[in-house]
C-alpha cells in the first residue's frame, strides 16, 4: 500500500531498515474477534498494513487481523489529489519556534520489526506503519523485553509529525478514549495520566490530551486518536476523488508540551 504522502517540513524522517528481536513463549489472542487470518512467512512482523489495522498472533504464531477501522467517513472528497499534496507541503514552511523548542531528527531511526511470537499484538498508525507492539498487554521492548530508562522531556515544546492510531487498550490495560494519546518510546516517556498540550502548527488549534500509551511511532513524535484527528483538529484520514482514487494522509505537523 502507499505510504503516507505527508511531507515533513521540520525533520528529515525516513522509513528505515529492519531491526529484529528474539521471541519468547507466550499465550494466545487477547481479542477473540478475528476479522481476517493471513499467512505471513516473513521473519518479522509486516512493515506496513492498511492505516489503523491491528493484528495479533495466536498460540500457533498465525497472524490474524483483529481490528480494521472503516475509514470511509474519515476521508474527504476533493477534485484534485495533486493540489492536496501541494498545499500540504506549503503548510509549515515558516514557523517561529520557542527558545527552548526541540525539533528531533529521526533520520537514522530504524523501523522496529521484531520476530512474531504468540500473544504479540501490533497496531498500525495512520501512515500504515507498525507503531505499537505489545505482548500479552505489555509494551514489547525487544531482546529480553526489558524497558530501558527513558528520558522525560518536561516544559519544552517538541515539534514534528503527529499521526493517529485506533487500538483499544493502552498501557496498564487502560481503555483508550478520544482524548488519550501516546508518546514516543525511548524518546519521551512521561508517566501515564500526564496531561499533554497538543497544537496544530498551521492554525494554532490546541487541545489537552492525556498520555496513556507509548509506541515506536515511526515518522512521528506523538500519536492521537482517530476521532480527535478528524473531529477536533479537522484533519482527515485521507482524501478521495469521485472516480475512487485515494491517498492516505493520517498526520499533521504539530507540537506538544507537558510538565
Amino acid at each position: 500500500m502507499k505510504k503516507a504522502l505527508f511531507i515533513c517540513a521540520l525533520a528529515s524522517l525516513v522509513i528505515p531498515t529492519v531491526v529484529s528481536a528474539t521471541s519468547t513463549n507466550s499465550t494466545s489472542l487477547a481479542d477473540p474477534t478475528i476479522i481476517e487470518s493471513k499467512s505471513h512467512s516473513s521473519e518479522t512482523i509486516p512493515a506496513s498494513m492498511e492505516p489503523g489495522v491491528v493484528i495479533e498472533y495466536d498460540e500457533n504464531n498465525k497472524m490474524h487481523i483483529v481490528h480494521k477501522p472503516n475509514l470511509e467517513d474519515f476521508y474527504v472528497e476533493v477534485e484534485d489529489l495533486e493540489q492536496v499534496k501541494s498545499n500540504t507541503a506549503k503548510n509549515n514552511n515558516t514557523l517561529k519556534l520557542e527558545d527552548n523548542a526541540i525539533v528531533p531528527n529521526f533520520e537514522n531511526e530504524k523501523l522496529f520489526l521484531p520476530k512474531p511470537q504468540p500473544g504479540m499484538r501490533v497496531a498500525y498508525d495512520g501512515q500504515g506503519l507498525p507503531a505499537f507492539i505489545k505482548v500479552n498487554g505489555e509494551v514489547y521492548y525487544g531482546d529480553n523485553n526489558k524497558q530501558m530508562s527513558a528520558p522525560v522531556i518536561r516544559n519544552q515544546y517538541v515539534y514534528g509529525n503527529i499521526t493517529w492510531y485506533d487500538d483499544a487498550i493502552g498501557q496498564e490495560k487502560h481503555k483508550l478514549g478520544p482524548k488519550d494519546c501516546a508518546t514516543k518510546r525511548g524518546y519521551d516517556e512521561p508517566d501515564v495520566g500526564t496531561p499533554i498540550i497538543v497544537t496544530k502548527t498551521d492554525d494554532g488549534k490546541t487541545d489537552t490530551l492525556t498520555k496513556w500509551d507509548v509506541g515506536t511511532l515511526p515518522n512521528a513524535i506523538l500519536d492521537i486518536r482517530l476521532e480527535e484527528m478528524r473531529d477536533y483538529f479537522n484533519v482527515p484520514a485521507g482524501y478521495k476523488t469521485k472516480n475512487g482514487k485515494k491517498i492516505s494522509y493520517g498526520s499533521f505537523q504539530g507540537k506538544y508540551i507537558h510538565k
